[in-house]
């Protein structure tokens, strides 16, 4: 189902309460954007799920959100703290390279052990943040509508929204 995220399939101006399902990098800079969000939607009654790893269990409950950890031995506690203090170390080429790699077996064990969780619970969409490269994979896997979320620079413009920009902009 190639096109199950096509914005011309899915009427979101929906009245009852949806069950969304959340992704997004453990980091404060994406995390913080995202939790108002979250918040934004649960104003308006919808039930939100995020999935990570036990890094962001309690900072993400504490905002208030539902919250499942990712039971992988790839990412033991202290895996996000480890992986920013040794970023803080590089620079350029190897910043760019390590984060790369960082991203790669992240997106690999969110591919193997999010589809079943989010199966569970039965959700109506996701909520991904654009870092977050196997959000897209993951609902169209499991055949519901994502929403990429942009909190900073855009990385993931998909054709619908290159198409968009040009008539906007051209």
């Amino acid at each position: 189902n190639a096109m199950v995220n096509s914005p011309s399939h899915y009427d979101f101006s929906v009245d009852r309460q949806l069950r969304i399902g959340v992704l997004c990098l453990e980091v404060s800079g994406h995390l913080n954007p995202m939790f108002a969000i979250c918040r934004a939607l649960q104003a308006r009654g919808h039930r939100l799920t995020m999935v990570g790893s036990i890094d962001g269990e309690d900072r993400v409950r504490a905002a208030g959100l539902d919250y499942r950890s990712l039971d992988s031995p790839e990412l033991p506690p202290g895996t996000v703290a480890h992986h920013q203090q040794k970023l803080s170390t590089l620079s350029g080429w190897k910043a760019t390279l390590y984060s790369s790699q960082g991203v790669s077996a992240y997106t690999r064990i969110l591919l193997r052990d999010v589809p079943p969780i989010f199966e569970a619970l039965k959700l109506d969409g996701l909520l991904v943040d654009q870092y977050v490269l196997a959000g897209r994979t993951i609902a169209e896997r499991i055949g519901i509508p994502m929403v990429n979320f942009c909190g900073a620079m855009m990385l993931n413009v998909d054709d619908y929204l290159q198409i968009r920009l040009l008539h906007r902009d051209g």
